[in-house]
């Protein structure tokens, strides 16, 4: 609900933000303040200090609020808590710097607007005024998510440590039994013997007592006490252990009924040892079951990233893409209009020709050719841009999982693209060049892919490979080390097989600064940029790494500091 209300915030400022920019950008080519002041108004200096002024605190204003709602809109989708602090750094910088620029407008009717909408930014990314749940932004409640989720990490170690002990502990168990049985084993041969030398005597004692022994005794005293006995070793030999045994007196066969106590409790404990271990085999076959859901939600969550990485991707792309159209349709149909116009001029002033001086008319035939020439150029430039803007909105219309492989020619889609990126590189900076050296494998033949997931590969390894070779090209000391310095980025593709499948490799190395060693491995990590905040969200290298993927590819880097970069696509053909 917060996401979405900031969306919606955030959209309304862009909107007062661009009219106020259009309105003053009117007011600063003109001097006019709407389209219906009247010509013969005395027009006020426009370019003064002042008018200057305000319309860079509304550039401003508009591109960090436009960070700041980026910025809450891209938190909720990291995926580690060392990203927080890093991200909520940018934030902070980009709000101060908002805020700075807000009070630049003091005095001008959009900062009593602006100022608590750019307050309600603030409010999410640090804290929350309602009175139960207060420093609650959206920081504070991702790094509690992620303490939970170490918490319990914690806690399934601790269980699995405590099932380790347990078993040590059964273990221990059944060796001081089995020490048992070996004594109570002892105690009956002991008692066997005894009972062999004792039942001579009696025999003995028999012969001269029988009718008295057999009536008082032996029939109503030890033969009772013998079937008893005799009847719970029965019992037990079938399992039944819980019945205890109880046989009074002080001679031979007590002893016999107390070892054959001691055995019945040691043969139940073992009986319990061995429930405890079959519930121990069955608390751990339900953790690996449960280590198995847990690592299919991650591949899950993976994807459902991925997902929405590209989805919101699309969004912005679209919407730049759809901004821009306005401002183009109106130079593309007014420099058609404006060549109509120059027609019918070069009509009228035919029909003075005659009355004008030679230099005159060459001036005026060179002059209405120069023109000419620039209102078809400037159309033919407008069609091209229109037809890369139509290539962005299509090119973002479509989400990943809904996308169709295509079977295509590479080399020709590769110089397009390639084209793109280094056409878009060199309309921020005009003096930018760097050679493309091609290497191209003959008979590559059709090869099926996903053309705007990969077009979004190759747009972001070329932009980078510009980005790393001009910020080089700023590092160098002297005007003899760059005149020294030949950039250039190598495209090579070839085809290789293993155990019977044909794969496709792609390589693109630029001679720039190289990656250091330390971060190679966090490179394709979400968010994760070496780049200035102002110039780099942390998502292009993730992103081309989750589509190579996607293709059941393979994303590799190679570099060296000071000399080279290299990555390495390699897809099934």
């Amino acid at each position: 609900t917060l996401l979405s209300q900031v969306t919606k915030e955030s959209r309304v400022m862009s909107r007062l933000l661009l009219s106020a920019i259009d309105d003053q950008t009117f007011f600063l080519h003109t001097g006019l303040k709407t389209l219906k002041q009247k010509t013969s108004t005395p027009i006020k200096i426009r370019a003064n200090p002042k008018s200057i002024n305000y319309y860079k605190n509304l550039l401003s204003l508009n591109t960090q609020t436009n960070i700041l709602s980026n910025l809450l809109l891209q938190v909720s989708q990291i995926a580690g808590a060392d990203l927080i602090q890093p991200l909520q750094e940018r934030f902070q910088a980009a709000l101060r710097n908002s805020q700075q620029a807000l009070k630049s407008l003091k005095g001008y009717g959009l900062h009593k607007i602006l100022a608590p909408k750019i307050d309600f930014l603030n409010q999410s990314g640090f804290k929350n005024n309602t009175s139960h749940n207060k420093n609650q932004g959206v920081f504070k409640l991702l790094s509690t998510i992620f303490k939970e989720k170490r918490r319990q990490k914690q806690y399934l170690e601790k269980n699995r440590k405590l099932l380790i002990s347990l078993s040590k502990q059964t273990g221990l168990l059944i060796a001081g039994i089995e020490r048992a049985g070996n004594n109570i084993s002892k105690v009956f041969e002991k008692t066997i013997s005894n009972n062999q030398n004792q039942l001579l005597t009696l025999n003995v004692v028999t012969i001269i007592l029988a009718l008295l022994i057999a009536i008082v005794f032996v029939s109503r005293y030890l033969v009772g006490r013998i079937k008893t006995l005799s009847k719970t070793m029965l019992t037990m030999s079938q399992g039944d252990l819980k019945i205890p045994l109880e046989i009074s007196g002080n001679d031979e066969i007590t002893d016999m009924a107390q070892a054959l106590e001691v055995f019945r409790k040691y043969a139940l404990e073992a009986q319990r040892i061995n429930l405890v271990e079959k519930l121990a085999k069955e608390v751990q076959e339900k953790n690996d079951q449960l280590s198995k859901v847990v690592k299919q939600l991650k591949n899950a969550q993976k994807q459902m990233v991925m997902q929405e990485k590209l989805a919101s991707l699309g969004e912005l792309v679209a919407g730049v893409a759809h901004e821009i159209k306005n401002p183009l349709n109106f130079i593309n149909n007014f420099s058609a209009l404006s060549k109509e116009l120059l027609e019918e001029l070069a009509e009228e002033i035919n029909t003075i020709k005659s009355a004008l001086p030679k230099d005159k008319n060459d001036f005026i035939s060179l002059l209405m050719k120069d023109l000419k020439g620039n209102l078809e150029k400037i159309y033919s430039h407008g069609q091209r841009t229109d037809g890369i803007i139509k290539s962005m909105l299509q090119h973002s219309s479509g989400h990943s999982e809904e996308s169709k492989k295509e079977s295509i020619d590479l080399h020709p889609f590769l110089d397009r693209t390639i084209n793109l990126a280094y056409q878009g590189k060199r309309v921020g900076n005009s003096g930018f060049n760097v050679e493309f050296i091609k290497d191209y494998a003959e008979d590559l033949g059709q090869v099926t892919i996903y053309p705007q997931d990969m077009s979004r590969v190759i747009l972001n390894l070329v932009g980078n490979a510009c980005d790393a070779i001009e910020s080089k090209i700023q590092g160098l000391a002297t005007e003899e080390e760059k005149a020294h310095y030949k950039p250039c980025i190598n495209i090579k593709t070839s085809t290789t097989a293993k155990e019977g499948t044909e794969f496709l490799k792609i390589i693109i190395e630029d001679n720039g600064p190289g990656i250091p060693k330390g971060i190679q491995q966090k490179i394709f990590d979400p968010f994760f940029t070496t780049k200035p905040t102002d110039k780099g969200t942390g998502l292009g290298l993730s992103l081309s790494h989750d589509i190579i993927r996607k293709h059941s590819g393979t994303m590799t880097l190679t570099s060296t500091v000071g000399e080279f970069t290299r990555f390495v696509l390699k897809l099934p053909k």
